[in-house]
């Protein structure tokens, strides 16, 4: 009972937070200036193999409602995808070896015309009135990027599945605004100042997302969050999949924690989001052994434990209804049942294994980037 009283208090808390953060986030967003002339906008698609997915993409592009801008793909591949950009009107950079993703960004940043780089990944769509929603953030002190909510598309149980996980990042989001910039976003979809990316540009990392966003708000840059704006992005189909994009992103936020642990561990963000779930990770855990102990060594707990633990379940399931609810969804109770008990567990133990690989080869030295992982 005691767990569950503390997923109470916290739910609450990140209810109040997360209602202050959206209110903060209308407020500045009404007091932002018009600007006098639109600012240019170069659209930077990286593409590796893309061949299957770019079209969808361009024509996304094509059709955003934004008089200035102009799009740009870089290729790291020999397939069609030159060919198709160049049928959608789009300037083409076609590199004669792969160099990764950071490096085709940084690449393209520098043959880029725009003030602001839209990053849009080849598999990913936006919405036709993104950059209206997102470029007027950049009048208001030191806004450095703007990401949009990036929705998936659900092709799949699974993917479905992972859409929920959205859901649940976007309720944390608006308790990220509470103070007033977010400390990670996501490089599927992103607007950028092209002069802060020639300060700081893309780091050549597992997960150049996180390590770019760590350096620019512990550099005092703002990262806004803005829900109005839309892109759509794939996600693994497979429970295989889920696991591979996973122990990715567990062993690069181990590393980039590792470069960036004392802006994480004084960021209020990180550690209302990372400590107690945390905590109540090792309860759970601890709960669970203890129970499978306690009717050989201490049988009259056994009662207890098995209560506390029913109790911290149903605390949890109730947690997450709120939060996929607040996030934008309207979860079912099955779905969400299916969620915590088939989903979680599985993106929980990639994750951690990431980890482990991240600490081993933290240990070993040598090279973050390593296209195996792509």
């Amino acid at each position: 009972m005691i767990t569950a009283a503390v997923v109470a208090v916290l739910t609450a808390s990140y209810l109040i937070l997360g209602k202050l953060g959206m209110s903060r986030l209308r407020k500045e967003r009404a007091s932002l200036r018009k600007p006098g002339k639109l600012p240019m906008v170069s659209i930077i698609i990286p593409a590796y193999m893309s061949h299957g997915t770019i079209s969808a993409t361009l024509k996304s592009a094509n059709n955003i409602d934004y008089p200035r801008k102009e799009i740009i793909v870089v290729n790291d591949s020999h397939d069609s995808t030159p060919a198709i950009a160049r049928s959608f009107g789009a300037r083409v950079i076609q590199n004669r070896q792969r160099v990764g993703k950071p490096a085709a960004l940084n690449m393209a940043t520098k043959e880029a015309r725009g003030s602001l780089i839209f990053l849009l990944d080849a598999d990913t769509v936006a919405s036709g009135s993104c950059l209206r929603r997102m470029v007027p953030w950049f009048s208001a002190k030191g806004v450095a990027a703007v990401m949009p909510k990036y929705l998936l598309k659900c092709d799949s149980r699974v993917s479905r599945l992972a859409s929920l996980e959205n859901l649940f990042t976007f309720a944390l989001l608006r308790i990220h605004m509470f103070f007033g910039t977010i400390v990670g976003f996501r490089g599927c979809s992103v607007l950028i100042r092209k002069d802060v990316l020639e300060k700081h540009p893309w780091p050549d990392t597992l997960l150049e997302d996180n390590h770019l966003s760590a350096t620019l708000v512990s550099r005092d840059y703002r990262v806004i969050w803005e829900p109005r704006a839309v892109t759509w992005t794939d996600e693994p189909s497979t429970y295989r999949e889920v696991m591979r994009q996973k122990r990715r992103w567990g062993e690069g936020a181990y590393l980039a924690f590792r470069c960036h642990r004392r802006f994480y561990l004084r960021s209020p963000q990180f550690m209302l989001f990372f400590y107690p779930y945390f905590a109540l990770g090792i309860a759970s855990v601890a709960m669970s052994l203890a129970l499978l102990i306690s009717p050989v060594f201490f049988p009259w707990t056994a009662p207890i434990l098995v209560t506390e633990m029913t109790m911290l379940f149903a605390a949890m399931y109730a947690h997450t209804m709120i939060f996929l609810y607040i996030g934008g969804g309207n979860p079912l109770p099955f779905t969400t049942l299916r969620f915590m008990v088939a989903y979680f567990p599985v993106m929980s133990f990639a994750y951690f294994r990431g980890v482990l690989s991240g600490i081993r080869r933290k240990n070993k030295g040598g090279c973050e980037l390593h296209f195996r992982h792509w």
